[in-house]
């Protein structure tokens, strides 16, 4: 059985499949990172709840926590626990709308939950005739959140190239 997502996972997967990561180019850093322990130490002054995307490769994640040191931040991020991820690169903050984080929790939960796990077979009676059935989306898989959600995913799609993580 897979391991359950998180919000996280959820986020990075709609943001790349719609080449959209909603970053704020005006709040952004440069540099060398290293990310231990579910913390990183920036010197951008971001608000605890706020998305941060680390690009090249590193995801993107919650901020759950904030302290000050010295002249930089140390933020505590959400399920960055077993993660230790040294890079070059850019942090960005993200803006992600209030309807698309409902709409990936939303996701969240049906990935998570008994409906979403794959079945090859389904039952179906037919005049009165109980047959099976492939349970399957039309490229021969079960059917995934990615299907499920395509109308409202869509709505968030950029149709131009930018930030990759």
């Amino acid at each position: 059985m897979a391991l359950p997502l998180s919000l996280n996972e959820i986020v990075h997967a709609i943001c790349l499949r719609n080449n959209n990561w909603f970053i704020d180019t005006k709040s952004m850093e440069h540099g060398d990172f290293e990310l231990s322990d579910s913390r990183v130490k920036l010197r951008l002054n971001l608000r605890v709840g706020a998305w941060v995307l680390f690009s090249p490769g590193g995801g993107c994640f919650k901020i759950l926590g904030k302290e000050k040191a010295g002249c930089e931040f140390v933020y505590t991020l959400e399920d960055a626990e077993t993660m230790t991820h040294v890079w070059s690169g850019t942090v960005y903050e993200m803006r992600l709308p209030l309807n698309f984080l409902k709409m990936a929790e939303r996701v969240l939960e049906w990935a998570n939950s008994d409906e979403a796990k794959p079945s090859a077979l389904a039952g179906e009676t037919v005049a009165g005739v109980y047959t099976w059935r492939s349970a399957s989306a039309s490229n021969g898989l079960p059917v995934g959140w990615q299907e499920l959600f395509a109308k409202e995913i869509s709505v968030y799609r950029r149709h131009v190239t930018g930030v990759r993580a």
